[in-house]
């Protein structure tokens, strides 16, 4: 099973050598998504814990939103940004979630509206914050 896994993550080196030879960013989305997916079955084959998964597959939100914030740096897009940031919000409250459930940690559940509250405080002011340019739209 370690083979396989090897055998993934070299398909991931190959999508991201791919994109550093035809200089094409979008290559990077399967490259991260399938990198991750290869990390994680490489820990759980060499390791033997299978039942991580049931909080691992987190990876897969996390894998995607990695992606799209890798994308929107060289495209300069702030929807790539904002849809990247979610995604990653998204995978790390389902990480702490199966978390707690899975190692029965129930005293986590009293601080994740909290935290999540004041990220939110803290992204939409950091939001505020940042410059915007001020395109007009062009008469026609």
């Amino acid at each position: 099973l370690a083979r396989a896994a090897a055998a993934v993550l070299a398909v991931s080196a190959g999508f991201f050598f791919a994109a550093l030879y035809m200089r094409n960013i979008w290559l990077v989305i399967p490259a991260i998504i399938v990198g991750l997916n290869g990390l994680v079955l490489q820990f759980c084959a060499i390791t033997g814990l299978w039942q991580a998964w049931a909080v691992l597959w987190t990876v897969e939100p996390l894998a995607v939103g990695l992606a799209l914030l890798t994308v929107s740096l060289g495209k300069q897009s702030s929807a790539l940004f904002v849809a990247g940031v979610f995604l990653c919000g998204l995978a790390g409250l389902g990480f702490v979630g199966m978390t707690a459930l899975t190692f029965s940690h129930w005293w986590i559940f009293n601080w994740i509206g909290p935290v999540v509250l004041v990220m939110c405080g803290l992204a939409l002011l950091v939001w505020g914050i940042l410059p915007r340019s001020s395109v007009k739209p062009a008469m026609v």
